[in-house]
């Protein structure tokens, strides 16, 4: 089989006109397809995983070490990440702010202190499904998540998929 990703997008809104009304209708889908294995273009490993992280607190994503399992219950050990998909729970008070951590996984982000903040509802997806970016474990392989605030705890849900060579 394999891993299914991208996005699909379906608009229809409506608005009166002095003589009638129009109408503005698309479908919008771009997904990708990566059959199972370590190649361009495709993946063989997912980590999937819903969590709370509390106040102010912050949580760091191994992608290859023994801290964090994937789907398959083995240790993380993402040689190239083709997808990050993270939601920020709609009913979470405080954003999740993702990146800037110990040994940064630099990957998508210009350099290893960029962050990108998710508010409560929003979704951050990026792809390199042909490519994908490097990991190397101890040095560039934390993906950091972050409670932006204090007061409560934020839920995130993440799914990671890459290759294993």
């Amino acid at each position: 089989m394999g891993i299914r990703a991208g996005v699909q997008f379906n608009g229809f809104l409506t608005s009166s006109i002095d003589l009638g009304s129009v109408t503005w209708n698309t479908p919008a889908l771009a997904l990708t397809d990566l059959p199972q294995g370590t190649g361009s273009g495709q993946a063989d490993l997912v980590y999937a995983d819903t969590r709370t992280i509390a106040a102010s607190g912050t949580y760091s994503l191994d992608l290859v070490g023994t801290q964090d399992v994937n789907v398959f219950g083995v240790a993380n050990a993402f040689a190239k990440i083709k997808g990050i998909w993270i939601y920020a729970a709609t009913g979470n008070t405080n954003s999740v702010v993702v990146g800037n951590g110990t040994n940064p996984f630099v990957g998508p982000f210009s350099a290893g202190t960029i962050t990108i903040t998710i508010p409560p509802g929003g979704e951050l997806l990026l792809t390199a499904p042909v490519g994908g970016w490097t990991t190397t474990g101890g040095a560039s392989d934390i993906l950091k998540l972050a409670n932006s605030g204090s007061g409560t705890g934020v839920d995130v849900s993440t799914i990671i998929w890459g290759t294993s060579a």
